[in-house]
């Protein structure tokens, strides 16, 4: 048989073998979460993806496990991982970041998405997430939140996604490096008021976690005697969030009467006239 056409059929068998990936969330501090399904799933598969080789190689050395055939999958190698899945002879496939949850604001979204268009089987074994553990430590409202992970680094684009999580009226759940910790802050102060609560956490479930619950302006001086190391999340609690018509009618009722600027505000906005009209009231009696 000639080598090409030996290749080409070696190529269509492996690419018909059913693949499964296995998505593991691992610890983001303290290794005592390794539980008994994450461990069995890092030790059953045939090639781990990981974002970073070293830190795979030492959880593994901690685990006292040998570890399987490692492919670093991380933003600039994600798309030749993918590319080269069908001609992988692997068939128990694992996913790990360095820490937490993968594709949640770490890589993983690309590989998931292949494994379902090729119609392989995609499974999970959760575990620790920053971002859903900082929500759960704030004590703020948790029944709709908006995780939107690393905003813009630049202060414009930053505050320009601030005014729009502002306006949808959830509580916001963000990452932030320790560099950029204090710009983001600041423009949260900006946008939403220096008043406004906030939650900010360090180093969760590590020795030196460390967290602030208060106003944003208090947060930032708390801020100044920490040792600015480690990843930080930051949950911002939802502010009121007014329908459109509300501050058109706030002017109208300047010019005319209530009752005038309720029945012209009805007709502008498609709103009900005595839910404006009520609204105008209430703000008359306070």
């Amino acid at each position: 048989m000639p080598p090409f056409l030996f290749a080409y059929i070696k190529s269509i068998h492996l690419s018909s073998r059913m693949k499964t990936l296995t998505v593991i969330a691992t610890p983001i501090g303290n290794l005592d979460d390794v539980s008994l399904s994450m461990k069995k799933a890092l030790v059953d598969c045939d090639v781990l993806f990981c974002e970073s080789v070293s830190a795979a190689q030492r959880l593994y050395s901690i685990l006292e496990q040998k570890p399987p055939k490692l492919v670093r999958y991380w933003q600039k190698t994600e798309q030749q991982v993918v590319d080269r899945l069908s001609q992988m002879s692997e068939e128990r496939c694992a996913l790990i970041s360095d820490a937490g949850m993968p594709a949640i604001s770490d890589p993983g979204y690309a590989l998931v998405k292949a494994f379902h268009e090729h119609g392989w089987t995609v499974r999970t074994v959760s575990g620790p997430c920053a971002a859903i553990s900082a929500l759960a430590m704030s004590g703020m409202p948790t029944d709709s939140f908006q995780f939107s992970g690393f905003l813009p680094p630049k202060s414009a684009a930053r505050k320009s996604k601030l005014r729009l999580l502002r306006s949808q009226g959830l509580t916001v759940v963000l990452y932030e490096s320790p560099r950029r910790v204090i710009g983001l802050l600041e423009d949260v102060a900006e946008i939403y008021g220096a008043d406004h609560q906030v939650f900010v956490v360090k180093e969760m479930s590590k020795i030196h976690e460390r967290y602030f619950l208060g106003r944003v302006d208090q947060c930032l001086q708390a801020l100044d005697g920490w040792n600015m190391k480690g990843e930080f999340a930051l949950v911002v609690q939802r502010d009121t969030v007014f329908d459109d018509w509300q501050g058109k009618a706030d002017v109208l009722v300047s010019y005319m009467s209530v009752h005038d600027a309720s029945s012209c505000c009805s007709k502008l906005f498609s709103v009900s006239r005595s839910k404006v009209y009520n609204y105008l009231l209430g703000k008359s009696d306070a």
